[in-house]
């Protein structure tokens, strides 16, 4: 069975982004487990399930050591400026199949999500890009710190679709759809 790796951002006494009412590890964790859901035709590793604390190097073994075919950690941008607003999604420059994933998930999760193209980004530096295995990516789901974003992700049905699309963009990334 093919495994894949959702790496939830944050966590514990990390709570990554905060702005308007919302915590970035709470929004990462939400989405995750509902992606993990509708991935169940595949074996689906998270690196945390609930509220702890996990480092980054933690989370690049844990889809190291069990070999999985690709890595997805769910984040949400912040920005000291409460202007910013959309989606970006990161691989690492030297990965062919990260940013074919990146460019699947881009495309499907802009449509249904209001959130304005920001685009594909991509960097050697993120410590999960750089140091798990397998193709990586990581999704920036909008901007916490800014106020429309922010309304976005306390809605359940924007989460579910989000995860919806992501879900759908892993299951082509395997099918080859698009190679």
């Amino acid at each position: 069975m093919i495994k894949v790796c959702i790496d939830p951002g944050h966590g514990g006494k990390d709570p990554g982004a905060v702005g308007n009412g919302l915590l970035e590890k709470d929004v990462a964790l939400d989405i995750s487990l509902k992606l993990a859901d509708k991935l169940n035709e595949y074996d689906v590793i998270l690196t945390r399930s609930k509220d702890e604390y996990v480092p980054l190097s933690e989370r690049a073994a844990i889809a190291n050591e069990a070999k999985v075919a690709l890595f997805v950690s769910i984040h949400v941008n912040a920005s000291a400026d409460s202007s910013p607003q959309g989606l970006e999604t990161w691989h690492h420059p030297n990965s062919v199949g990260g940013k074919l994933l990146a460019e699947y998930i881009q495309s499907a999760v802009l449509p249904i999500s209001g959130l304005k193209d920001r685009g594909l980004k991509t960097s050697g530096g993120l410590y999960v890009l750089r140091n798990t295995n397998a193709p990586a990516v990581l999704v920036e789901l909008g901007f916490i710190s800014n106020a429309e974003d922010a309304e976005l992700m306390k809605n359940q049905k924007w989460l579910d679709n989000v995860a919806d699309s992501i879900a759908l963009s892993v299951k082509k990334y395997f099918k080859g759809d698009g190679n």
